[in-house]
């Protein structure tokens, strides 16, 4: 860590000192950025492989008392038309009418990435869930679908006759 003192300097100096401290810290901070992200993409391309298609989030931290809701959160969903790791802030009145901030989860603020690290996880544990839940009602509609497609190429044959 860099530490700047600034002891009997002017203030021309101390920014002197200052900047080029923060330059120095900035350099360290963006290299362990860029290596959070390199296992961040692989975990990202390991769900796409898997061609889920189901969204899900896990709550980083958020609070709803009835006037004000607010959360953070880590998921999978669409973002920017892909299926992505994704960070989002939620904030306003009421959850149906709040405000929804999403972030690729590499482009997200640092703040949010750092909490969000943590939460992955139960992210996977909540994306099983999700996923089996979304497996049984896909199931229960098969035999709907079915029976509809058989009456409408049944129709469909009549027709042509």
């Amino acid at each position: 860590m860099t530490e700047v003192r600034h002891g009997s300097l002017g203030p021309t100096e101390r920014t002197a000192v200052a900047f080029g401290a923060l330059a120095t810290s900035a350099k360290k901070l963006n290299e362990v950025s860029g290596e959070l992200a390199q296992p961040i993409a692989s975990l990202e391309r390991a769900l796409h492989r898997l061609s889920i298609g189901v969204a899900c989030w896990t709550r980083i931290a958020g609070r709803d008392d009835g006037y004000n809701c607010w959360s953070q959160d880590v998921g999978y969903s669409i973002v920017n038309g892909e299926w992505r790791l994704a960070v989002r802030k939620v904030h306003g009145e009421d959850p149906e009418n709040a405000l929804e901030e999403v972030w690729p989860f590499n482009e997200a603020p640092l703040y949010l990435r750092i909490k969000a690290v943590d939460k992955l996880p139960d992210l996977l544990e909540a994306f099983v869930r999700a996923t089996d839940a979304a497996a049984n009602r896909l199931s229960k509609k098969v035999g709907p679908a079915q029976e509809l497609a058989a009456a409408v190429n049944a129709l469909a044959k009549s027709k042509r006759k």
